[in-house]
């Protein structure tokens, strides 16, 4: 009884370590591009930065100088604009054209392939593109090699 106690807890072991080793590309993805940039900005916003990647702290002297500066109040104000009116909007139209090819009528087919034809044709075309481009004959990567020798 006690071997199968022991059996379990090594499996559920075994199984939290590969699902952290699953998980780990997505976290180390998410560090790199998304929390590590999070928090340099946060820092260089208390700094003076230069071109060259040298800085000198300043403290809210950023803050301060946007506050003064009538151009964030106006991007305020559109950003506010936006939000307000077009994401619902573009919410409603899209719950409308989804609630439209989910029903039941007369040519409902025709309707969702006009719709969904701009997604199917345009990686369609992108292959045919690379296709050409790999081609062993004619293909334009093969007639660059062939003139390097």
């Amino acid at each position: 009884m006690k071997n199968k106690k022991t059996n379990k807890k090594r499996y559920n072991s075994q199984a939290v370590k590969w699902g952290y080793l699953m998980i780990l590309p997505v976290l180390l993805g998410l560090t790199v591009f998304y929390i590590i940039p999070f928090f340099q900005n946060i820092f260089y916003s208390f700094t003076d930065l230069n071109s060259f990647g040298a800085w000198k702290p300043i403290g809210l002297d950023n803050y301060r100088e946007l506050l003064a500066d009538d151009n964030f109040y106006m991007a305020l104000k559109n950003t506010f604009t936006y939000t307000i009116f077009t994401v619902p909007l573009s919410i409603i139209i899209s719950m409308t054209i989804a609630n439209l090819l989910n029903k039941n009528i007369k040519g409902i087919g025709v309707y969702r392939t006009l719709y969904f034809l701009p997604a199917v044709t345009m990686p369609a075309a992108v292959a045919m593109i690379w296709k050409w481009i790999y081609n062993g004959q004619y293909g334009l990567l093969n007639q660059l090699i062939m003139k390097f020798g």
